[in-house]
Protein backbone atom coordinates (compact mmCIF):
# COMPACT_ATOMS: atom_id res chain seq x y z
CA UNK A 1 0.00 0.00 0.00
CA UNK A 2 1.27 3.43 -0.90
CA UNK A 3 1.67 6.06 1.81
CA UNK A 4 1.14 9.69 0.80
CA UNK A 5 4.02 12.12 1.31
CA UNK A 6 3.65 15.84 1.88
CA UNK A 7 0.16 17.28 1.71
CA UNK A 8 -1.38 14.54 -0.41
CA UNK A 9 -4.06 11.87 -0.23
CA UNK A 10 -4.56 8.56 -2.00
CA UNK A 11 -7.92 7.98 -3.65
CA UNK A 12 -9.57 5.00 -5.33
CA UNK A 13 -11.48 6.40 -8.30
CA UNK A 14 -15.13 5.38 -8.76
CA UNK A 15 -15.83 3.02 -11.63
CA UNK A 16 -17.23 4.46 -14.85
CA UNK A 17 -20.83 3.57 -15.65
CA UNK A 18 -21.46 0.82 -18.19
CA UNK A 19 -25.00 2.01 -18.94
CA UNK A 20 -26.36 5.56 -18.69
CA UNK A 21 -29.30 6.50 -16.49
CA UNK A 22 -31.47 6.37 -19.63
CA UNK A 23 -30.41 2.78 -20.41
CA UNK A 24 -27.92 3.53 -23.19
CA UNK A 25 -24.68 1.50 -23.37
CA UNK A 26 -21.60 3.71 -22.94
CA UNK A 27 -18.66 2.65 -25.17
CA UNK A 28 -15.13 2.35 -23.75
CA UNK A 29 -13.87 5.34 -25.76
CA UNK A 30 -16.35 7.64 -24.04
CA UNK A 31 -15.79 6.08 -20.59
CA UNK A 32 -12.05 6.76 -20.88
CA UNK A 33 -12.66 10.39 -21.87
CA UNK A 34 -15.32 11.05 -19.21
CA UNK A 35 -13.74 9.31 -16.21
CA UNK A 36 -15.43 9.86 -12.85
CA UNK A 37 -14.05 12.72 -10.80
CA UNK A 38 -15.05 11.21 -7.47
CA UNK A 39 -13.26 8.70 -5.33
CA UNK A 40 -12.96 7.08 -1.91
CA UNK A 41 -10.06 8.20 0.28
CA UNK A 42 -7.69 5.33 1.09
CA UNK A 43 -4.91 7.24 2.89
CA UNK A 44 -4.20 10.75 4.20
CA UNK A 45 -0.86 12.20 5.27
CA UNK A 46 -0.44 12.36 9.02
CA UNK A 47 1.17 15.82 9.01
CA UNK A 48 -1.80 17.54 7.34
CA UNK A 49 -4.76 18.71 9.38
CA UNK A 50 -7.10 18.93 6.40
CA UNK A 51 -10.28 17.45 7.85
CA UNK A 52 -10.40 14.70 5.24
CA UNK A 53 -10.69 11.19 6.67
CA UNK A 54 -10.19 7.71 5.27
CA UNK A 55 -13.40 6.35 3.75
CA UNK A 56 -14.85 9.71 2.73
CA UNK A 57 -15.74 10.46 -0.89
CA UNK A 58 -13.99 13.45 -2.47
CA UNK A 59 -14.52 15.36 -5.71
CA UNK A 60 -11.42 16.39 -7.66
CA UNK A 61 -10.48 18.05 -10.96
CA UNK A 62 -10.49 16.23 -14.28
CA UNK A 63 -6.71 16.30 -14.80
CA UNK A 64 -5.70 16.18 -11.13
CA UNK A 65 -3.28 13.76 -9.54
CA UNK A 66 -0.99 10.97 -10.63
CA UNK A 67 -2.20 7.41 -11.25
CA UNK A 68 -0.11 4.70 -9.61
CA UNK A 69 -1.12 1.04 -9.27
CA UNK A 70 -4.86 1.66 -9.87
CA UNK A 71 -5.06 4.50 -7.33
CA UNK A 72 -4.78 8.26 -7.65
CA UNK A 73 -2.36 10.39 -5.62
CA UNK A 74 -3.80 13.89 -5.20
CA UNK A 75 -2.53 17.11 -3.69
CA UNK A 76 -4.89 18.59 -1.11
CA UNK A 77 -5.27 21.64 -3.37
CA UNK A 78 -6.81 19.39 -6.05
CA UNK A 79 -9.76 18.46 -3.82
CA UNK A 80 -12.83 20.55 -4.64
CA UNK A 81 -15.36 19.05 -2.22
CA UNK A 82 -15.98 16.28 0.33
CA UNK A 83 -19.25 14.36 0.43
CA UNK A 84 -20.95 13.72 3.73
Amino acid sequence: MLKPYGKRIIVEREEAKEISDGGIYIPDTVKEKERPRKGKVLAVTKDSDCGIEIGQTVVFGRYSGVEVDDVLVLKLEDIHAVEG
